[in-house]
């Protein structure tokens, strides 16, 4: 009997995750889709792409394999190989987009750290913090970017989206959160998670210099992010600045967080078309630019990707 009880509420759970995931993915297409446009039109802008600027976002994507290795290298408690951490992050790329919400990077990650001599406790502790971190650089980053630039959010063009959006939008985020509330499990699970971010980050308190090497890798890693985006826009003459494409970014990240799907996939496209638009891109280009990035940052990993698992694989790094 308590088996049944157990197994029921489990599926409660998870059918409580789905309803929450559509209904953020229907807000998203509701609002986003019909400013969209046409298809054909951002095809023809593609066309037109610079060949310079595109070399130039590609260069930048696969420096950030570089850049997330050296975070990996300044948090380990073990002595790492840093070509060997480059290729198991190009594997990591790799099965993130074959699994939801970074499970993938997560775990080839944790079994590449294990097998170079961390205890389960110190894997998961470099797995913790240098995700920590790198929500915190990117979070830095914004925050300075709105103190010396207090007048960039001024500088939005808000979209003409029906203000019953804006209702189905809040009404949404309120029941998620209400059921987020309700379920006794979820709270504790928050809090178990909380708890144990802050006991990991805690095993470095003796070691702070690391922490501040990690924050400033992980804000290069941001940086280098925003010139892919910036160098992609610039192949298709869509001009914004540098400091503007930082926020575009944001909002990328923002929609591919919304939804766990494999990569982010719909939901970081659907934010970065929101986010062009509010500086003012047309809907067209919008979409031409969100669709090329992420032809760039996605869908080039499942063509490299396969050739660094499998050499991680034999080599028996992961």
């Amino acid at each position: 009997m308590p088996v049944k009880q157990n197994s029921s509420h489990q599926h409660f759970k998870l059918s409580s995750r789905k309803v929450a995931t559509i209904a953020v993915l229907l807000v998203l297409l509701y609002a986003v889709i019909p400013q969209i446009g046409s298809f054909r039109s951002s095809l023809e802008i593609l066309g037109t792409i610079k060949p310079y600027y595109l070399a130039g976002a590609v260069l930048f994507s696969l420096a950030t394999y570089f850049a997330a290795a050296g975070v990996y290298i300044v948090l380990a408690t073990k002595t790492l190989s840093y070509l060997k951490v480059v290729l198991v992050q190009m594997a990591g790329m790799f099965v993130n987009r074959l699994v939801p919400a970074g499970i993938g990077a997560i775990s080839i990650n944790y079994e590449f750290l294990r097998k170079a001599g961390h205890s389960k406790q110190q894997a998961g502790a470099v797995i913790a913090v240098n995700n920590l971190s790198g929500i915190v650089g990117h979070l830095s980053l914004i925050i300075a970017v709105l103190v010396l630039r207090p007048r960039l959010l001024s500088n939005l063009t808000i979209p003409a989206i029906p203000l019953r959006t804006y209702w189905i939008t809040g009404g949404v985020v309120l029941i998620i959160l209400l059921v987020l509330a309700v379920l006794q499990g979820t709270r504790r699970r928050i809090v178990r998670t909380i708890i144990g971010i802050v006991n990991k980050i805690a095993q470095y308190s003796k070691s702070p210099k690391r922490l501040l090497r990690a924050w400033i890798i992980s804000m290069s890693l941001t940086t280098l992010y925003v010139l892919c985006l910036w160098f992609t826009l610039g192949s298709l003459a869509v001009h914004i600045s540098p400091i503007q494409a930082l926020i575009v970014l944001s909002f990328g990240v923002a929609g591919a967080s919304v939804l766990p799907t494999p990569g982010g996939l719909v939901g970081a496209e659907a934010g970065l078309v929101a986010g062009l638009m509010l500086f003012g891109i047309k809907s067209s280009d919008a979409l031409a630019a969100a669709l090329l990035y992420r032809l760039i940052t996605y869908w080039l990993p499942l063509v490299l990707g396969p050739i660094a698992f499998g050499f991680a694989e034999r080599r028996r790094y992961i």
